[in-house]
C-alpha cells in the first residue's frame, strides 16, 4: 500500500472517518465495497497525503491500521510484505523475519495470488505464508 497510488483496505470505522473528510461525490468514487469490509483508491494521493509527502494524521489514532503496519500487513495466516518500501529493499525487516522464524513460524516465500482480495491494491507485494506458528 503507498500512499499516493494503489487501494486501501478500511474498516466500517475508518470508512467513516475518511468519509467526513471527502465531499460525498470524493466518498462515492473512491471508496468501495470489497470482501474484507471496504476499499479507498487512493490514485492521486491519500486525503492526509501534506505536500511533503508526510501523513498529516500519522500520529492520530484515527491513522488506518493498514497505514500503521505499512509496509506489513497480516490476514488470517498471510504475511504481506510490500516490496517497493525502502525499509524491505534495504533488509531491514529482516530481523523481524528472523525472529518470527524463531518463534516457529515456517514460512515460505512467494507472490502475491491474484484471486485473494490484496490482488485489488494492485501493488506487487511478496507473501510470507506461516504455516505454523507455536504460541
Amino acid at each position: 500500500m503507498c500512499c499516493r497510488k494503489s487501494h486501501l483496505p478500511l474498516t466500517e470505522k475508518e470508512k467513516k472517518f475518511f468519509e467526513k473528510n471527502l465531499t460525498k461525490e470524493q466518498a462515492d468514487e473512491k471508496i468501495r465495497p470489497s470482501k474484507s469490509g471496504y476499499t479507498m483508491n487512493l490514485e492521486g494521493g491519500c486525503t492526509f497525503l501534506r505536500e511533503d509527502f508526510g501523513c498529516s494524521i500519522h500520529k492520530s489514532t484515527k491513522k488506518p491500521q493498514t497505514c500503521s503496519d505499512f509496509p506489513v500487513y497480516v490476514k488470517g495466516n498471510n504475511v504481506f510484505i510490500a516490496s517497493k518500501c525502502s525499509a524491505v529493499k534495504d533488509g531491514k525487516l529482516y530481523p523481524y523475519i528472523r525472529r518470527m522464524k524463531q518463534e516457529g513460524a515456517i514460512i515460505i516465500e512467494g507472490t502475491l495470488d491474484s484471486t485473494s482480495d490484496f490482488a485489488e491494491k494492485k501493488e506487487i507485494l511478496t507473501t510470507l505464508k506461516i504455516k505454523q506458528m507455536k504460541l
